[in-house]
């Protein structure tokens, strides 16, 4: 069971606590959500006549990603107490990670609206797992800084759409656009799955 860090004040001296180096991997974690808003806001552009969809059916077909990114919101109390915020984070980016290049191949309506789902069910826990680790964060060190993640996740979101309309431009196709995203995914996959970092009276951020 994970414990709250609301108990007592943690001691930057103490073995594994890096206050600092863990309020930057949750910021990458909202910039990186950002990125993908951003970029997938472009490519949609070049995905629906890539699918030959209509309009209504490919608006439908969105639905499908924030509406199992809900249904894991409604439950993220429960996920981190029984699996732990780094072990969601992690499959958050895995599924992530898998989603770009099943969106990229995506030829026919059911496999779009099959990556939609793991798009979803990624963000969903990304979600979670981000917004619960930094509340932590912020009762562990009295300081509050959720106004400067969700400043992240705008700036990713820019900064995401930007890049993705850039790369179109040199003519890249969306599907290595989304090539790209997954890279990303991976490289903060890898970086989350080492990042042991502890409060100091053995509560923990990550649940191990």
């Amino acid at each position: 069971m994970e414990q709250p860090l609301s108990s007592g004040q943690p001691n930057p001296g103490a073995a594994g606590w890096r206050p600092g180096e863990v309020l930057a991997l949750l910021l990458s974690y909202f910039a990186l959500f950002g990125v993908m808003v951003g970029c997938q806001g472009v490519l949609w552009a070049e995905l629906k006549p890539a699918l030959e969809l209509s309009d209504g059916t490919f608006g439908s077909a969105l639905l499908v990603s924030p509406l199992v990114a809900l249904g894991l919101l409604l439950q993220g109390g429960r996920l981190c107490a029984r699996v732990g915020k780094k072990r969601l984070a992690v499959l958050a980016l895995a599924l992530l990670a898998v989603s770009m290049p099943a969106l990229a191949s995506a030829g026919v309506l059911w496999g779009f609206v099959a990556a939609l789902a793991v798009v979803g069910a990624g963000s969903g826990l990304l979600e979670v797992a981000m917004n619960a680790a930094t509340l932590d964060w912020e009762l562990a060190t009295g300081r509050a800084v959720m106004n400067v993640m969700h400043a992240g996740f705008s700036g990713g979101a820019v900064l995401g759409a930007l890049r993705a309309a850039e790369l179109l431009a040199l003519g890249l196709r969306y599907g290595q656009v989304l090539g790209l995203l997954a890279l990303l995914d991976k490289q903060s996959k890898r970086h989350s799955s080492c990042a042991p970092w502890r409060h100091a009276r053995r509560s923990e951020f990550w649940n191990p």
